[in-house]
């Protein structure tokens, strides 16, 4: 499988993850969800499911590059991910409803 393609799934899955991490939290879930209630183990799934995903986000830019320079490019892809959902969350918070609340 090309490099690019492990790359771009190991970037959605970060970026996923980061999703996931901020539906864990009261306000962003209120705000994508509204009144919504959430319950706590609802919470503690979505932050499982994040812890998840960055671990196999870091595992896929380790299959591609070895554990030294996966840890750089990891770093960068969590921090585009943040970013990413950062600005998702204040300007179109609606966007991120399409992440499956597992």
């Amino acid at each position: 499988m090309p490099d690019a393609v492990v790359y771009l799934g190991a970037l959605a899955v970060a970026i996923a993850a980061m999703g996931w991490l901020a539906l864990a939290m009261d306000s962003y879930w209120q705000q994508i969800h509204g009144d919504g209630l959430r319950r706590t183990a609802t919470a503690g799934r979505l932050r499982a499911s994040g812890v998840a995903g960055l671990i196999v986000s870091f595992a896929l830019t380790a299959w591609v590059d070895g554990p030294a320079m996966a840890s750089v490019v990891w770093i960068m892809f969590v921090a585009l991910a943040v970013v990413s959902i950062a600005f998702t969350c204040t300007w179109r918070p609606q966007w991120l409803r399409w992440l499956p609340c597992i």
